[in-house]
């Protein structure tokens, strides 16, 4: 039999149960005299950590607005989370009176957002069908969406944008995309690519998705990434600017690295920057750009280190650059394949 780890993540009332009564409990433990900067900290990692988070709370904000019409006394939110969660015995020994009275309701509007926020017909659900955006090979693209924000797609990307009043959402399907994003702390910018999710509120990163996993780089801002656990619990990061980190292929995140700002913003204006690769990693990336295809011929020059920075829309002037520079020749033996051997 197998684990309930290899089952994925579980969906359900279950699920929108838990991220409501969280919600209501980050809601007054927010809105507290008590509340500190590591409260703040700790709502952000909750919100950042799955999109359903955001929803709930977001739908969570809106019903307290109008609860609070009616209930305006400090001491009632400050305790309303806790009263949620003691049993009536402790309710009644250490509160009395009138104060017991309008805890109490505190408690029951607690329960009262839990409860809308699951059987709302508005409760988190399968995402709108969205807006599907795509580059060719040797194509880059800016598009600029309804809030604002800019996105530059690499070659042969695909995305897919779903904006909804809860949040903006951009699922990357493959390739490469630089996020220039318009703040709106209300309103999450989350990107789900490789089994991770990106939150980022007014901000520019730039997320991979290739075959073996995905990568985040941080621009400016800050971002949060977060591991897709089967259980809610995966691990979140929280990038500075000038760092990266990477997801493997079952979305689990590596360490957080020094970034190359200047090779991540390259690509961007159509550069390639190389820092002691190999030849067959220079050729592979290279060959995302161009319909015409380099095969190396000769496998021991495969293994070639290169460095420099290369024009990826200029393919003569770079196997000139490959002649002189490294000793290998190009021969066209194809409409669309050059072969690369020693000279």
């Amino acid at each position: 039999m197998g684990t309930c780890r290899g089952m994925g993540r579980r969906m359900g009332i279950d699920e929108s149960r838990r991220a409501a009564q969280q919600a209501a409990e980050w809601l007054v433990r927010l809105d507290s005299e008590t509340c500190t900067a590591s409260d703040m900290e700790a709502f952000e990692r909750w919100r950042g950590a799955d999109p359903l988070h955001a929803v709930a709370f977001r739908q969570a904000e809106a019903m307290w607005r109008d609860s609070r019409a009616v209930i305006r006394d400090g001491l009632v939110l400050g305790h309303a989370a806790d009263l949620a969660r003691w049993g009536p015995d402790i309710r009644a020994a250490r509160y009395g009176g009138r104060r017991a009275a309008w805890l109490a309701i505190a408690a029951a509007l607690t329960a009262m957002v839990v409860a809308m926020i699951i059987y709302d017909p508005l409760s988190p659900k399968a995402p709108p069908p969205g807006t599907r955006y795509a580059t060719a090979v040797g194509e880059q693209r800016d598009i600029r969406l309804a809030d604002g924000s800019t996105l530059t797609l690499d070659t042969q990307t695909v995305l897919v944008e779903r904006f909804s009043e809860s949040e903006r959402r951009v699922d990357l399907q493959q390739g490469q995309v630089q996020f220039d994003v318009e703040g709106g702390p209300g309103w999450p910018f989350v990107v789900h690519a490789g089994g991770g999710t990106v939150t980022a509120v007014g901000t520019r990163f730039q997320v991979r998705v290739a075959g073996a996993g995905s990568s985040v780089t941080l621009l400016h801002g800050v971002v949060h990434v977060a591991e897709r656990g089967w259980d809610g619990s995966g691990r979140i990061d929280i990038l500075q600017p000038g760092q990266r980190i990477r997801l493997d292929a079952n979305g689990r995140l590596g360490e957080v690295e020094i970034a190359n700002v200047g090779a991540a913003e390259g690509w961007t204006q159509g550069k390639l920057h190389v820092d002691d690769w190999t030849l067959r990693e220079f050729v592979a990336e290279l060959n995302r750009y161009s319909v015409v295809q380099l095969r190396i011929d000769d496998p021991a020059i495969g293994d070639v280190r290169l460095s420099g920075v290369f024009q990826t829309r200029k393919r003569q002037n770079l196997e000139r650059l490959l002649e002189q520079g490294w000793g290998i020749q190009s021969r066209r033996v194809a409409e669309n394949e050059i072969l690369l051997t020693r000279q």
